[in-house]
């Protein structure tokens, strides 16, 4: 998978910190942990967002077969706004 590092400085300046440092990053998947480090979200923030509801599984984020949650970095994104 190619990603495109190339972004527009509009499509930047609309953006946090974070989600510039992720989006530079080229990364399309990060863990739960990186993500709470990177967003401000607590890791139990997050998990609280995956119990509600609010992150849909293999949309939002997928589980490693050893049980760690990945989240899909660019569907994050969209549900940040």
């Amino acid at each position: 998978m190619k990603t495109n590092h190339k972004r527009t400085q509009n499509e930047l300046s609309n953006k946090t910190n974070a989600e510039r440092r992720l989006l530079y990053a080229g990364l399309p998947i990060i863990t739960l942990q990186k993500l709470s480090a990177e967003s401000g979200y607590s890791e139990d923030a997050l998990r609280s967002k995956i119990a509600r509801g609010d992150f849909i599984e293999e949309v939002h984020f997928s589980k490693a077969p050893d049980g760690r949650i990945h989240f899909y970095v660019e569907e994050y994104l969209k549900w940040v706004g």
